[in-house]
């Protein structure tokens, strides 16, 4: 909490230590991601540090929008390894960000005319890998 230290060593006792008491509208103008539109807990400090930037982040919660498992779990923490800073809207489908359908070959999906849509039976064939 070094920002809150240095608001009480600076002479502003009595000033809130809650983030958000003073960071609303940074709160409601956050666009990577929109807070408000994933409706995202206002106690800044379970995602952010203090450091200016509010960076690095984390996103406990992220397994209520997508759940993060199997090969995701080595990029959990590089946001934009998934998101490339687009968070609203980014693919929830196997196919609408992994590379290797075209190009595998054991066995080959595009020529098997294997299907792009999810299914149960393939994310739990693929668990191990993705």
């Amino acid at each position: 909490m070094l920002h809150v230290q240095i608001v009480i060593l600076k002479g502003y006792t009595g000033t809130s230590t809650k983030c958000v008491d003073c960071h609303t509208a940074d709160f409601n103008t956050a666009t990577k991601p929109n807070h408000k539109t994933l409706g995202l807990s206002t106690a800044c400090e379970s995602c952010h540090t203090t450091v200016p930037g509010w960076a690095p982040a984390t996103f406990a919660n992220h397994n209520q929008y997508y759940v993060i498992a199997g090969a995701h779990t080595s990029i959990a923490n590089d946001c934009a390894a998934c998101h490339k800073g687009v968070y609203n809207g980014t693919t929830k489908t196997c196919f609408g960000c992994a590379t290797d359908y075209n190009t595998t070959t054991k066995p080959n999906h595009k020529t098997a005319n294997f299907s792009t849509a999810v299914n149960p039976v393939i994310v739990r064939q693929h668990t191990s890998v993705f």
